[in-house]
């Protein structure tokens, strides 16, 4: 027979063991996913590169996160479009693949879809935003297109979803920074949510996928939404955009 002592003793280390294995499983998981993410954006960077390399004249780049990879532009207005997707990285990360792939080169039009990873980090907060402007102020030096620069709304989260819903608070912030960049910078703004909700009351559903990422519905309505405005700003009459105290948005 085993003691009350004994018992405890027991039902204490195996709870210390099954602790430690679940922290274990979890590190290796996110290590996993570390590993998956830095492999996808080796890939993207060297196909942008080798793409890019082909291309003498003008270009539209098309870069961000997950969202970039369902919007389909190319070819738009006669103009190639170089499209990297670099899922999982937050703004710092993204200048760097950024910088390596155009090596000083400039684009005629640049897209960008960034931030929503910087929201999605654990404790995102005031030096989280602080950051990520100072990531934009960066990559705006590098990718800014000598024509005119897009920049798409950080996703809306569902409140009501279970994974993101409180990361929601961190991404409204961001996206204000993403808007009041775009202000200062003479940047068209694209507002994806907007767009979405245009969609819907016309009779188009525009729910998520999982409480943040884009169905394909929602896709193409923006996708729609940019080759219309990116169109509008390359015609030889069109004029500049609004003046900087006005918002811009599509």
């Amino acid at each position: 027979m085993f003691t009350a002592r004994e018992i405890i003793i027991f039902c204490v280390g195996l709870a210390l063991a099954l602790a430690i294995c679940l922290m274990v499983g979890w590190i290796l998981n996110a290590r996993r996913k570390r590993n998956l993410i830095r492999r996808d954006a080796n890939r993207a960077t060297l196909n942008a590169r080798a793409r890019l390399s082909q291309i003498d004249g003008e270009f539209v780049l098309l870069a961000g996160d997950s969202t970039v990879a369902h919007l389909v532009l190319n070819p738009i207005a006669d103009l190639p479009v170089i499209e990297v997707a670099l899922p999982g990285l937050t703004s710092d990360q993204f200048h760097a693949r950024i910088a390596s792939i155009l090596a000083g080169r400039r684009p005629r039009i640049t897209v960008l879809s960034i931030g929503a990873n910087d929201a999605l980090q654990n404790g995102a907060g005031e030096t989280t935003r602080s950051h990520f402007r100072d990531n934009l102020a960066r990559i705006a030096r590098t990718v800014a297109g000598t024509h005119a620069t897009f920049i798409l709304s950080l996703p809306r989260i569902d409140a009501a979803s279970p994974d993101y819903s409180h990361r929601a608070t961190a991404m409204d912030r961001l996206n204000r920074e993403v808007s009041a960049f775009a202000r200062e910078q003479r940047w068209i703004y694209i507002d994806g949510a907007q767009i979405c909700d245009a969609a819907a009351r016309e009779g188009q559903p525009m729910a998520s996928l999982d409480g943040l990422h884009l169905t394909p519905d929602a896709s193409r309505e923006i996708t729609q939404a940019l080759r219309q405005r990116i169109t509008s700003v390359l015609e030889p009459d069109s004029k500049k955009p609004a003046p900087a105290d006005r918002p811009f948005q599509a």
